[in-house]
């Protein structure tokens, strides 16, 4: 009984050794915090528009939404406004075409899917809780967003203006999703999913205060921006794997790590990191089914990779450093640098 009692109490502490070991220096309990995400339904109120009374309905809709409506209206869908004047609502194009929309059948079975798969979004809310609750934490002169969801009809996935992040919730109804293999690169399906949408919005709202200030960037400044904002990402989201916030799959994470060492000396060796030539740079940042110039097995968007590893280890490298500090810091040679990163 000692012996099995020894033993259980060394399990124990492996255990929870590991698991400290495991936390970020960054971790904060995020249950002491109050961030209270609530997911506003613009998807759904806009599809009330196809019944009852119009005109009341949009009254209605400006005063949930404000300019909201507008951009949804002008700039995603692209079919014009409700109102010329923001005093009265006038017959427009974007009247005729909204109706038209709601009233084609491939849409009313994507809206039912829709709001099949998206019923509740409880999960969605307590993931979105956690890490807003670590961006106003480590950011707290930055204001949290409204969060919505819209219906786009495949147009851009994320929007987000000075307060507002918004999600085009057709955009994650899951890999298996049959009209995916009609409007979707193969190598965007396995992503669209339920567990990315939350990340898809914080990075959206993370660059809505952080966006790339280098002149003429060059492909260093490429990696490490888009590298501190995944590092932010993997704080803010302590449940997911590292390979989740890159998007990638656990083989496409696993081939990285490997080829880790052969990637950067592939960067290196053929001049591309100081390179402000924007083909180059889009084939290391950009999504894809490879990375240009290295092998087909390789994942999309390698520099993404390769520029957290940087700023992960610049961040190890000097426990000074704030978040703060790391995000308003564009000196990225300097970052580079300090990193001490040699694959």
């Amino acid at each position: 009984m000692r012996i099995f009692l020894n033993f259980y109490i060394i399990l124990l502490f492996l255990f929870f050794n590991t698991s400290c070991k495991d936390k970020s220096r960054f971790f904060i309990n995020t249950q002491q915090t109050s961030t209270p995400i609530s997911i506003e339904r613009f998807d759904k109120d806009i599809y009330s528009l196809q019944s009852g009374n119009y005109t009341n309905k949009i009254d209605s809709l400006y005063h949930t939404y404000g300019s909201f409506v507008d951009i949804y209206t002008q700039h995603i869908l692209e079919i014009g406004l409700f109102r010329n004047t923001g005093e009265s609502i006038v017959t427009t194009n974007a009247t005729d075409e909204i109706r038209k929309m709601l009233q084609d059948s491939m849409v009313k079975v994507l809206y039912q899917d829709c709001f099949k798969e998206y019923r509740t979004t409880k999960d969605v809310e307590q993931t979105l809780n956690t890490a807003f609750g670590y961006f106003q934490h480590y950011f707290p002169n930055k204001q949290l967003p409204r969060v919505l969801f819209h219906f786009s009809g495949f147009h851009q996935s994320i929007v987000f203006t000075d307060s507002v992040v918004s999600a085009s919730v057709e955009h994650y109804l899951g890999p298996d999703y049959p009209i995916y293999q009609q409007v979707a690169y193969q190598y965007e399906i396995p992503t669209m999913n339920r567990k990315q949408l939350p990340i898809d919005i914080v990075h959206a709202w993370i660059k809505r205060y952080y966006e790339i200030e280098t002149p003429h960037e060059r492909l260093l400044d490429q990696l490490i921006y888009e590298g501190k904002i995944r590092y932010l990402l993997s704080i803010f989201f302590p449940e997911y794997t590292e390979y989740e916030i890159m998007g990638y799959s656990k083989e496409q994470y696993e081939w990285s790590v490997k080829n880790e060492k052969n990637i950067w000396a592939y960067i290196i060796e053929n001049k591309r990191l100081f390179s402000n030539n924007w083909r180059e740079i889009a084939g290391f940042i950009n999504p894809g089914p490879f990375t240009s110039g290295l092998s087909q097995e390789s994942p999309g968007r390698i520099g993404v990779w390769i520029g957290f590893r940087i700023v992960q280890q610049y961040a190890e490298n000097n426990k000074d450093v704030t978040l703060e500090k790391l995000m308003e810091d564009n000196n990225s040679q300097r970052i580079l640098e300090l990193s001490g990163y040699r694959p």
